[in-house]
């Protein structure tokens, strides 16, 4: 099964890369940005950081260019215009990561100056923002191919069975038992919103569960080598049984999050698109005063 868990080193580089130098230009900015708006054209950074400024232009612009650029996911999950090249979790850390600098980089072009047309469509992309990290966790939690597909529940009993085979092998049936009761812990409720706390207790537990495991085998006598292959095999047997016994829970959420997820990407585009036609249409975004 493949991981969709972790980030991929390029990723995380240009998250990396674009945080500093987004924090670089906030600090740069910072007296500009503290600065009263009534009092800010007097300042000497006004005509670099204003919205419209030499910076707050191209920070904007960037933004934007990000903003549309995580169309390009929808493009290659939902149509064929660029084919299935690249692995679907690939695309999707593409799309979060555009999201999340665009997003950075449009605040820094509204100068954190947030009235009107502006406020709708920049709550709108906080809305966007934090969901879309959301949805990634939601999405990590359903077991997929390497082309990024989805598994159905048969393929995913067969592969439980396949997990537990190793167990079968080295344990006794009461043994086995013990054993996965400590390491999967309790059941999910059934209540979605019990279930999205629950998903992250069992997260943090997680290592806990591991070691009072890892001291059951001991004490049982299992040799250190014995006792660590034991518990990787209870481990990924683990894992992979409360994504199968949550599965259909987490696709429904999943289902709830592209309705919420949806109208505020649409309502953030719109007003985008009828911010940038004003400021070219009026030529504010072109005045050097």
């Amino acid at each position: 099964m493949a991981s969709t868990r972790r980030l991929s080193i390029p990723i995380i580089v240009l998250y990396l890369v674009f945080l500093t130098a987004i924090v670089f230009a906030f600090a740069r900015g910072l007296d500009y940005y503290l600065t009263p708006f009534s009092a800010r054209p007097h300042h000497t950074d006004y005509r670099l950081l204003r919205p419209a400024g030499d910076w707050g232009l191209r920070y904007g612009i960037l933004g934007a260019s990000m903003l549309v650029a995580m169309l390009t996911y929808s493009l290659r999950k939902r149509t064929r215009l660029i084919g299935k090249s690249g692995r679907l979790k690939t695309w999707l850390d593409v799309h979060i990561f555009f999201g999340i600098i665009g997003s950075l980089l449009v605040v820094l072009h509204t100068s954190f100056k947030l009235t009107g047309l502006v406020a709708v469509s920049f709550w709108s992309m906080v809305a966007v923002a934090l969901s879309g990290v959301f949805g990634r966790y939601l999405y990590i939690q359903i077991p997929r191919n390497l082309s990024g597909e989805a598994y159905d529940l048969d393929e995913l009993s067969a592969q439980l069975q396949e997990k537990l085979e190793p167990l079968k092998h080295r344990l006794d049936e009461k043994t086995l038992n013990d054993l996965l009761k400590l390491i999967t812990g309790t059941q999910a409720p059934g209540n979605q919103l019990a279930f999205l706390f629950w998903l992250a207790a069992h997260a943090l537990t997680r290592s806990s569960r591991l070691r009072k495991t890892k001291r059951h085998l001991e004490q049982l006598g299992f040799p250190q080598a014995e006792c660590l292959a034991v518990l990787e095999s209870a481990r990924d047997y683990a894992i992979l049984n409360r994504r199968v016994a949550t599965l259909r829970t987490v696709q429904s959420l999943f289902h709830h999050w592209h309705v919420f997820h949806r109208p505020f990407a649409t309502v953030m585009y719109v007003v985008m698109l009828v911010h940038i036609a004003v400021a070219l249409a009026f030529g504010i975004a072109w005045r050097s005063n």
